[in-house]
């Protein structure tokens, strides 16, 4: 025997279906993104070197900072 739902079960089922839909969409989503999350070599190269030859400039802010003669 199949009774009819109540409006309050009709609603959960709906909510039910919406979250099942929005979870299978955010997989779907973060699946896309982590195929495009994989770094260029050339890029990270260029990236370390950028890294390695920043100069620190917060010193030079300073009042006690003394010009070095190269």
């Amino acid at each position: 025997m199949q009774q009819k739902k109540t409006e309050a079960e009709k609603k959960r089922e709906a909510r039910k279906h919406e979250r099942e839909l929005r979870k299978k969409k955010i997989e779907k989503l973060e699946k896309k993104e982590a195929m495009h999350s994989g770094e260029d070599p050339e890029d990270r190269k260029q990236i370390e070197l950028a890294l390695s030859t920043y100069g620190d400039f917060k010193l030079k802010l300073s009042a006690q900072y003394v010009v070095p003669e190269n």
